[in-house]
């Protein structure tokens, strides 16, 4: 409980850096590292430390968006597997197995403006794809059990069983499974951005990382290295942040 309460602050706390900061194009760009400048200016004459800290966001929002899909999508699928037959949802599951995510998100981007939360929102789907498979196989498998099959001689209903037995059994695992699919989106939304497949207009960590790459010679200097580096390092150190709590 206490890490889905540092979790939740996290949000808060991205978030308010990110409404209130203004990082102005007010600095001759490529500034090197100073006491000023942390990391130095980016080539557009941004304070990239400031940039940095309003970017955060994107990475927190997307993580956000694929833990609640995922976390609805695999609930719901559980729920459903009491009712139908496990088989009929394991079939389509597998028929959505070998589906292009990849080439699906290019195509987005090219027909719509990608954003964190909607990239959030395509991982928390498609990650739970494999792991939804393994829980209507769980779920099947309590129907069997004999606990479950004295509660239903008893009288309960599928969803007394579904909240009473199936939640329990599931929970650790889905609770596991919903921190490994924010984590994923956190380094999906970096390198949408860092491939220029999302929204222009949003600041993120990841755009630092193409910003510098994109400006000839930027990458060359020494604010250009220190902000490639801080970048991905930033990204990771996100990602884990957001595993270690979640899980």
């Amino acid at each position: 409980m206490k890490k889905v309460l540092i979790f939740i602050m996290l949000i808060i706390l991205a978030y308010a850096l990110h409404s209130f900061l203004s990082c102005k194009q007010e600095y001759p760009p490529l500034l090197p590292p100073s006491f000023k400048h942390p990391l130095g200016t980016t080539p557009l004459g941004q304070d990239a430390l400031c940039y940095v800290a309003k970017g955060a966001w994107a990475s927190l929002e997307s993580s956000l968006g694929a833990l609640v899909t995922s976390s609805l999508l695999m609930i719901s699928l559980t729920f459903i597997s009491m009712y139908l037959k496990s088989e009929a949802i394991e079939g389509f599951l597998s028929s959505l197995a070998g589906f292009p995510r990849f080439s699906f998100l290019l195509f987005l981007a090219l027909v719509t403006t990608l954003n964190p939360l909607l990239i959030g929102f395509i991982v928390g789907i498609f990650s739970s794809i494999a792991a939804s498979r393994s829980l209507v196989t769980r779920v099947k498998q309590l129907r069997r059990s004999e606990f479950c099959l004295a509660s239903e001689a008893l009288g309960a209903s599928n969803f007394t069983l579904f909240k009473s037995h199936c939640l329990k059994h599931i929970s650790s695992f889905l609770k596991r499974f919903v921190a490994i699919s924010s984590a994923i989106a956190v380094y999906a939304e970096a390198g949408a951005s860092m491939l220029g497949l999302e929204d222009p207009s949003v600041p993120s960590v990841g755009k630092l990382y193409a910003l510098v790459e994109s400006t000839p010679g930027a990458i060359l200097t020494k604010a250009g290295q220190v902000q490639v580096l801080a970048s991905v390092i930033i990204t990771v150190l996100i990602g884990l942040m957001v595993y270690v709590l979640l899980k």
